[in-house]
């Protein structure tokens, strides 16, 4: 499985151990942001926070198997897990923020439209679910704005009375 396309971030960028491919191609295109630059050895010498496989269901089996107690592995796409440390997640980030600025979950908001993004979109109060979103992430939300090209979370915010719209002279 060492051919298998990997993303590794850390905490300053995000580096790809190939130089191109296709399930990483198709991976990226909804996100509509470049696809990272090319280091395979970037994972080297630095501290990784997450990585991301790109491989299908059946071949994310051997990971799971062989580092289920380890890791922690969410799909998002077709092609893309995140691999992520036990017990690391947007949900576990959130609750730790909240639980350090004194809140509670109720009061929080997140914004998703992905799998990797159903924790923590029922883990908060508001959880809002970008308007190009996955039905089963919509499905979960208490609110589903626009697009996220169409100012999703902005109107989402408005929605929510945490902003208001600014006065247009």
């Amino acid at each position: 499985m060492n051919s298998q396309p990997i993303l590794y971030l850390d905490e300053l960028d995000m580096k790809m151990n190939v130089q191109q491919h296709a399930r990483v191609d198709s991976s990226y295109e909804p996100l509509k942001i470049p696809v990272p630059g090319y280091d395979p050895g970037y994972y080297v010498e630095r501290d990784i926070y997450q990585a991301i496989v790109f491989c299908t269901q059946e071949e994310e089996g051997f990971y799971l198997n062989k580092y289920a107690n380890k890791l922690q592995f969410v799909r998002w796409g077709d092609h893309a897990v995140d691999v992520l440390p036990m017990g690391g997640s947007k949900a576990a980030g959130i609750a730790r923020l909240i639980q350090k600025l004194g809140k509670k979950p109720e009061d929080a908001v997140a914004f998703g439209d992905h799998l990797n993004d159903l924790e923590m979109l029922q883990y908060v109060g508001h959880g809002v679910a970008m308007g190009n979103a996955l039905p089963v992430v919509k499905k979960i939300a208490s609110h589903v704005t626009t697009d996220v090209d169409r100012d999703g979370i902005l109107h989402g915010l408005r929605h929510l009375g945490l902003i208001r719209a600014a006065n247009v002279s």
